[in-house]
């Protein structure tokens, strides 16, 4: 049963489950105090700013009339009844602060606590023990990791510590997902809380804001690789807690600092081209219009290599490298559109058809005493195939009419065999040079509405 009782009639437990049992109420009070004192002040400051949480009582067990035994919520009733009586402190100095909090309070002290009343003692146990003995294989309330707690307070009081802030720049830039039980947070705090230790990773923390000062795709590298190293040997806090201790761990990982200087990647975007091509800014996130997008990037959820060629693709810019962008823009788009056609079951119906057609054909063959046709063992749709079959009404793969109109507007008019021709030149055609241009339009008339299908 839930009652609202008055604090003068909650007696503080002198048999309670957090120390050995004392004779009375005022002796209960005075450990808990003893043990306890300036954590019950705190909590009976934050009682009179918010009050209680209606949503959780305290356990009570009814011995008189009017008279009812905590059974759990005893600092709480001892936080409050120091409130309303501070000379129920023994110690001066903590009793001058309850006066004081008392002096400006008086007005908002608690009258009633929310309780529920149990019939005995037992029928309580059980509840008690689960809110404070752990998990108990699940059924009991599990303690919060410290990056659950970083979760809950960006979420509601806007704070995030530096560690969660590198968990979900990595989470963002790599498109995985990051263990944080397995990854310490606590120790990945204290890595970075010194600067020279923060050089070898390439951030930098200022007003508690973590920002990467070396080449992008060369500092989320050595955050993933750290990651990883913390994650299996399970690197404690206490393993890299003095500065000494947590260099030396960075250099037998990474060897060299980072710094907003390094030209240490060796990813293609550091590999510098000799002729004076025009650099494009904010290497390895790739914003342009006419080319991968890191929101496209982060879009597309589907075929694993897929996914890594587009997050390759971002750092390899065509203004740079026109040969390497093209040929990797080839690759891209029809392995992107065999995926998605295979995961819905087209390509079984593409290779039918094409056992529909040649039989078909020898029909016909037999029939003007011509030689058959014999289908390539283990035969699969060319890229060509593929967007055929794609720009067909039929097939009902694009259901927006829109889209559906872009690709037959493509796949049927001149400019398809010089899109699908141009593309394949950037494979086979020992003499085709392309430029930046070739590559980033066929991106923009063609690839961007093949991965807005796709994705």
């Amino acid at each position: 049963m839930k009652q609202d009782i008055n604090i003068k009639n909650l007696i503080v437990n002198p048999d309670n489950y957090r120390f050995d049992p004392v004779d009375n109420q005022q002796e209960a009070i005075d450990l808990m105090l003893k043990e306890k004192g300036n954590e019950i002040f705190n909590l009976a400051s934050h009682i009179l700013e918010n009050g209680l949480d209606k949503a959780k009582d305290s356990r009570v067990l009814k011995i008189k009339k009017d008279k009812f035994l905590v059974l759990d919520g005893n600092r709480r009733t001892t936080a409050i009844k120091c409130l309303h009586n501070p000379s129920l402190v023994r110690e001066s100095a903590l009793k001058i602060k309850f006066q004081k909090l008392l002096k400006n309070n008086k007005n908002h002290i608690i009258e009633e606590v929310n309780c529920f009343i149990y019939e005995n003692e037992e029928d309580a146990a059980q509840w008690i023990k689960l809110d404070h003995t752990g998990k108990n294989s699940g059924i009991g309330q599990e303690s919060w990791g410290s990056a659950s707690v970083d979760r809950f307070s960006y979420k509601f009081e806007g704070k995030i510590s530096p560690a969660m802030q590198l968990v979900n720049l990595l989470e963002d830039k790599t498109n995985t997902k990051i263990d944080t039980k397995k990854l310490k947070i606590t120790t990945i705090n204290r890595i970075i809380s010194n600067p020279e230790a923060r050089e070898y990773i390439g951030v930098s923390v200022k007003n508690k804001q973590v920002s990467i000062e070396a080449k992008e795709d060369v500092s989320i590298s050595r955050i993933e690789k750290l990651f990883n190293k913390i994650i299996k040997d399970d690197v404690k806090v206490s393993e890299v807690y003095d500065k000494e201790k947590s260099i030396d761990f960075l250099k037998k990982l990474f060897k060299t600092k980072l710094n907003k200087n390094s030209t240490k990647n060796t990813s293609p975007v550091d590999k510098k081209p000799t002729s004076k091509a025009k650099q494009s800014p904010n290497n390895g996130t790739l914003l342009e219009k006419d080319w991968i997008t890191e929101n496209l990037y982060r879009g597309y959820t589907k075929q694993n290599r897929v996914k890594r060629i587009l997050k390759e693709m971002k750092y390899i810019k065509p203004d740079n490298y026109e040969n390497v962008s093209g040929v990797s823009l080839r690759v891209l788009l029809e392995l992107a559109l065999y995926s998605f056609l295979e995961d819905n079951g087209h390509i079984k119906k593409i290779i039918d058809n094409e056992k529909n057609r040649i039989k078909e054909e020898n029909i016909k063959r037999i029939k003007n005493s011509k030689a058959i046709i014999e289908m390539k063992k283990n035969w699969s749709p060319s890229f060509k195939d593929m967007l055929k079959y794609m720009a067909e009404e039929k097939s009902n793969i694009v259901s927006d009419p829109q889209k559906r109109k872009a690709i037959e507007k493509l796949a049927k008019n001149k400019d398809y065999k010089e899109f699908v021709d141009d593309m394949n030149s950037f494979i086979h055609n020992l003499h085709y040079n392309p430029d930046s241009k070739d590559v980033k339009n066929i991106w923009k008339k063609f690839g961007k509405i093949i991965f807005d299908i796709v994705s």
